[in-house]
């Protein structure tokens, strides 16, 4: 086993460990994933290698994928930030686009983190992009969703080139990823858009999703936490304005495009009620929602093979409904 799996593995165990000592606001019981006996089966589990972790080769952009790697959409104080192109080689006509935005906390993570969902989007025929973004605590916020923005708009501008429908965006991400998808997907094009060389560019975003990411800084104290207190660069209570800013509770109306939300009920890291909130809010709205509650299952859950098999499939079906004449 090499070091990095062992790791991997260790890491997962602990968070796990974290899961089965942790009770969310007492909304739910610590119930283990489907086929699991209890808690201490599912470490057990990733400690002898019998959890179903995601194939290897997800991460293997496929054959016959056209792909365009580390292109610098934005240069800001010395950092080029980049993303990543792919698409099927014998596309002929502008196809719709998906912009993938990976998780770590705002303070790790990078675009390749998404090759699994990119390489699969592209083969049923996207365009597919994958996006990094300034990094916390070397940039606080609003740096983050700054540069997401100006990915897109970096992309827009290159639509022709790279054969993209710049009437048919869908913004993807996954914790804190998924944070920055929802503030790009429902605030309007003239907030966060400071150090974008594209500011005349109207965005056109079809549909967001959500995959277990947290909504609301401004009311969870768990989500108060380091992670968040490195992003801000202060205290809720030195900064309360900017922890409201960056809550995209904060920017639901009735011209938020359709969402999906996908979380597990015992995410420790993110809990569960930040897509519930934000589920009941855009409901409240009348935007449409596809809100998938997945009984038993924590942070990073696509990790395994069968969730992400089901993230594929139902995040197909919502985006093939987006684009139905």
């Amino acid at each position: 086993m090499s070091l990095m799996r062992l790791f991997t593995k260790m890491a997962l165990v602990a968070i796990i460990l974290i899961f089965s000592t942790t009770l969310l606001n007492g909304q739910e019981t610590m119930l283990p994933p489907v086929g699991y006996i209890n808690m201490k089966s599912l470490v057990k589990a990733y400690r002898d290698s019998t959890f179903d972790y995601r194939n290897p080769k997800s991460r293997v952009i496929p054959k016959g994928i056209s792909q365009h790697r580390d292109i610098v959409f934005k240069v800001i104080n010395d950092d080029s930030v980049k993303l990543d192109i792919f698409f099927k080689k014998d596309i002929s006509k502008p196809r719709p686009l998906i912009v993938l935005v990976h998780g770590g906390g705002w303070k790790m993570g990078k675009k390749e983190n998404f090759y699994p969902y990119a390489g699969a989007f592209a083969k049923d025929g996207y365009i597919t992009a994958t996006v990094n973004y300034r990094l916390a605590p070397h940039a606080h916020f609003p740096s983050q969703i700054e540069d997401v923005k100006c990915s897109i708009n970096w992309l827009i501008k290159h639509a022709t080139e790279y054969n993209i429908d710049a009437d048919k965006i869908i913004l993807v991400g996954s914790s804190a990823g998924a944070h920055l998808a929802l503030l790009a997907a429902y605030s309007n094009d003239d907030t966060f858009r400071s150090g974008c060389d594209t500011q005349n560019i109207r965005t056109r975003i079809k549909g967001v999703i959500d995959i277990y990411g947290p909504t609301d800084m401004a009311r969870e104290p768990k989500i108060r936490k380091s992670s968040v207190v490195n992003l801000i660069g202060a205290s809720y209570e030195d900064k309360p304005k900017a922890y409201k800013a960056a809550s995209p509770m904060n920017y639901i109306s009735e011209n938020c495009p359709p969402t999906m939300i996908l979380h597990g009920t015992i995410d420790g890291v993110v809990p569960v009620r930040h897509s519930d909130l934000l589920n009941s809010e855009l409901s409240r709205f009348g935007v449409p929602t596809d809100y998938h509650r997945l009984k038993g299952w924590g942070h990073v859950m696509d990790r395994s093979q069968a969730v992400y098999e089901y993230h594929i499939f139902y995040m197909r079906e919502f985006i093939k409904s987006l684009f139905e004449e």
